[in-house]
């Protein structure tokens, strides 16, 4: 066989019609094929107030016009009659004009008005809702109470439902948001409902503490500078602990590559106090009841991912450790399972108020946002309660009987018979749609009604969830 018939051979027509069929299928026939899902969730708890009510679940709508799979969504919906609807994120698509960004959020508010739901709309915000201006936001926000619907940002409601009280916990996809939980005292009162846009962040996200080289006026400096926390935050760089003797401090990536060659925890009472080294920016000599820590002498078995032992003239001691650039790979919120930080052991005080602060300097990056999240293995804020501590997730904090979530798509493009799947949303795939019992409670993924990035679906049908609650 020649080249020219081997060539005609591999692309002959015949070959190619099944692959066409296939591409015409997932672009315009399965994106708009509803799938109405009834999925029950066994939970003694929430079937005393909702065994006998309709809940709807949708998630990720990405509307941009008010076309035929739209139209299908409002029919189901007010079909089933809902007494609850419950959105988890992401409402239109990703305009960047701004006059686009405005059509498309008022085509999704003209949508939501035409939906029915007897005790409210209900939903949270994903990451394509807040990633534009806050200009955006706030019209999206403003259009979405137009529309009926309640937007929970990191925050904890209360319904009452034919005399019967339920809670819904509304987590955000920020840490600015998620901050909010962990602060938040208040737990639920009655049985809880989560939503969460991410599958994974009620039991991945942690708490830390944000400190970044830059200061208020957001000018960084290319020089070792002493930083207690961020410009943009106001959490508090002081931190107690429960007990006398050994605690953890753990250092984590944020963003770009940032070098530290001390960390203090003083126990003065105000910045006036603070010892004059702070202000000239020149490596600190420890005064009677200050932590110091040289990281010249933190033991490379404590060390982990990018960050290394490095020499710099500059530093104390001439030894930094640095965590190299990653300029592509900000970590918007600290996760359960970076692998990118360095800890070591100290000994502190019972009751003692320490104020944190790390000399740092860019490690060749942007010193406007360098920066890195600070956790310790037991600390406590003024008021007693756990703060900035290691592995503390929101799971630790709340008690819920169900998180309903969406993002992935369902992984949007599948094979059948298969849990292997092409995401091309990008999103977390050890839940990817469905339900999952998590021991500590339930988590059930919804498949989303829109796409994301390419318009198309594959064996993967865009799904609307009505949820029933049975006893056991």
């Amino acid at each position: 066989m020649t080249l020219k018939e081997i060539f005609f051979y591999r692309i002959s027509p015949v070959y190619l019609i099944p692959f066409f069929l296939l591409l015409l299928y997932s672009i315009i026939i399965e994106p708009n094929w509803i799938e109405l899902k009834h999925q029950e969730i066994t939970n003694t708890n929430l079937s005393s107030i909702l065994s006998d009510k309709k809940i709807v679940l949708i998630s990720d709508l990405h509307i941009r016009n008010t076309g035929y799979r739209e139209k299908q969504m409002i029919k189901i919906i007010n079909d089933i009659k809902p007494d609850i609807i419950f959105i988890t994120g992401e409402f239109t698509g990703r305009g960047r004009k701004f006059e686009n960004y405005k059509i498309m959020v008022s085509n999704a508010s003209k949508v939501l008005k035409q939906i029915r739901s007897k005790h409210g709309i209900y939903a949270v915000f994903g990451e394509g809702d807040l990633y534009s201006p806050s200009t955006r936001e706030q019209i999206l926000r403003e259009s979405l109470k137009d529309a009926g619907v309640t937007v929970l940002s990191n925050e904890t409601i209360d319904l009452e439902i034919d005399n019967k009280k339920l809670s819904l916990i509304g987590l955000g996809v920020t840490f600015a948001g998620i901050k909010n939980l962990f602060n938040n005292t208040r737990k639920p009162d009655h049985p809880s409902i989560l939503l969460s846009h991410r599958p994974d962040f009620f039991m991945s996200g942690i708490d830390a503490l944000e400190v970044n080289l830059a200061d208020y006026t957001e000018l960084g400096t290319n020089d070792w500078t002493w930083q207690d926390n961020a410009y943009w935050s106001s959490d508090s760089a002081d931190v107690y602990f429960e007990r006398d003797g050994k605690h953890t401090i753990r250092v984590l990536r944020r963003e770009d590559g940032v070098a530290i060659d001390q960390i203090l925890l003083t126990p003065h009472d105000s910045v006036a106090q603070y010892p004059p080294a702070l202000s000239s920016e020149a490596c600190y000599r420890k005064q009677d009841g200050d932590i110091l820590i040289n990281t010249s002498d933190i033991k490379q078995s404590n060390i982990y991912g990018s960050w290394n032992m490095d020499t710099d003239n500059k530093a104390c001691d001439n030894s930094m450790l640095a965590d190299l650039p990653d300029l592509h790979n900000k970590v918007e919120v600290p996760d359960i399972s970076q692998k990118n930080y360095f800890e070591t052991t100290f000994d502190s005080k019972r009751g003692v108020k320490y104020h944190l602060w790390l000399r740092m300097k860019s490690n060749n990056a942007s010193a406007t946002s360098d920066s890195v999240y600070v956790q310790f293995s037991d600390s406590l804020n003024a008021a007693g309660m756990p703060r900035y501590q290691i592995n503390r997730t929101l799971k630790d904090i709340y008690d819920v009987e169900v998180i309903l979530s969406g993002d992935t798509h369902g992984g949007q493009v599948r094979f059948p018979y298969s849990i292997e799947l092409i995401n091309l949303l990008g999103a977390g795939i050890e839940y990817d749609q469905g339900l999952f019992d998590l021991r500590f409670t339930q988590l059930y993924v919804n498949r989303g009604i829109g796409w994301s990035n390419i318009p198309m679906r594959l064996f993967c049908r865009p799904e609307i969830t009505q949820l029933h609650f049975v006893s056991e």
